[in-house]
């Protein structure tokens, strides 16, 4: 029996370096794949795999790679804000257009202290909303 199994490791071992398939090999011989790469490595048998994986320790080819560049595109949306009524109430102010919601505001005349400090049209009050028109 054991002139059996040493014969058989000898005939796994001449077919892995003959190239056959490891499945077909497994397949025949009724053998796992780790009992199997065990046996090969028992045997002194380098893998097909590890020619690569050495390969890959190598040093790699040096290949240029170009840095890849950035494009943002940015769409600016302009706005412009009238006074509502088309009259202005502060005296030689104009009803219009003005660029940012403090501008309106200023036209407005109402007091910085007492106002919002952003300039988002969305966040304004219902009441300052009624006076300036944004388009």
């Amino acid at each position: 029996m054991f002139n059996e199994q040493e014969e058989m490791k000898e005939e796994v071992k001449a077919r892995y370096l003959a190239g056959e398939k490891i499945l077909a090999i497994q397949q025949r011989f009724s053998l796992s794949p780790g009992s199997l790469y065990r046996m090969l490595h028992a045997q002194g048998v380098q893998l097909r795999g590890a020619k690569a994986a050495e390969s890959l320790q190598a040093e790699p080819p040096h290949v240029e790679v170009e840095e890849p560049v950035m494009v943002t595109t940015v769409s600016i949306v302009r706005c412009y804000f009238y006074l509502a009524g088309g009259q202005s109430p502060v005296p030689g102010s104009v009803p219009g257009p003005y660029a940012t919601v403090q501008e309106a505001l200023d036209a407005l005349g109402l007091p910085k202290d007492k106002r919002p400090h952003h300039n988002r049209y969305d966040r304004l009050s219902a009441k300052l909303k009624k006076s300036i028109r944004k388009i």
